[in-house]
This record gives C-alpha cells, structure tokens and sequence, in this order.
C-alpha cells in the first residue's frame, strides 16, 4: 500500500531498465543506484538549487536524525546519509557501480539511450521530488556505471 500511495522514483524507474537490459536484479540495482539518486534529488549542488526540491533534501535530512547520524543541518544530514547507504552497500558486499558488479559494460554503454528512454517513460518517474530530464538521468547513469 505503501508503494502505491506514495511511488517510488526515478531508483526504481532506473532500476527497472538497468536490470532488464544488464540482467542485474531489480533489488541489487535499486541499491546500486541509491545513493546517486539521494545526491540528485537532495540537489545541494550550488548551481543546481531549486528551493522546490529542498523539501527533499529536508526529507533526507530528517531520516538521517532518525537513523541517528549526525545532522545539525540540510546539507550536512544528506551527506552523511549518503555515506550511511554506502556503508550498508559495503557491508553487505553490493558494489558500488554496474562496473563493479561485473556488468557487460559494452552493452550498457551501446544501451545507454534506450535505459535512459524507457526509465523515462516508467510510472515510477512521475513520483520522484524531483523533475528529472533527460539529461539528469544520463549524469547519474555515467555514476552508476562507474
């Protein structure tokens, strides 16, 4: 229920696509791509900054006070939950990057469109905080590939 309420985002509309196209299970792609995704939709980034996704990054920051990292402010409550998932990723043996995991990485490179094309086009984009373009999704695809 909780899914249908609220939707998923562009982890999953991305997760959808890598995992169909690089044969990578959804739940290991979803984890994978996390942290890229938490960094985008935050939107820190100085240049970036859109007051409209700060309640994302609000959002992040008050999970990371639940989880009880240290989180005195936006930015500094993003940033350790990031290095929080990281951490989880690394003991739990998940790689950082598709390159890591052992994707093909010829055919995620000659794929790269038609990933991007279809996360685009998947429900699970319309829920996520924050508008993605096309152009988003290819800067965080070159991160998750590694």
């Amino acid at each position: 229920m909780a899914f249908n309420a609220a939707g998923l985002g562009i982890t999953h509309s991305l997760a959808h696509a890598v995992g169909g196209k690089l044969h990578i299970s959804h739940g290991r792609s979803n984890a994978i791509i996390l942290p890229y995704v938490v960094e985008y939709n935050a939107s820190l980034n100085k240049e970036t900054f859109n007051v409209e996704y700060d309640v994302a990054a609000k959002k992040y920051q008050r999970l990371a006070k639940l989880l009880k990292l240290h989180a005195p402010n936006v930015n500094i409550g993003v940033n350790n939950l990031i290095k929080s998932i990281v951490e989880l990723q690394n003991t739990l043996m998940i790689p950082a990057t598709l390159k890591e995991q052992g994707a093909d990485m010829a055919l995620a490179e000659a794929s790269r469109e038609e990933i991007i094309n279809a996360a685009l086009k998947d429900v699970c984009t319309t829920a996520n905080p924050r508008e993605a373009t096309k152009e988003d999704l290819l800067k965080i695809l070159d991160k998750v590939l590694g």
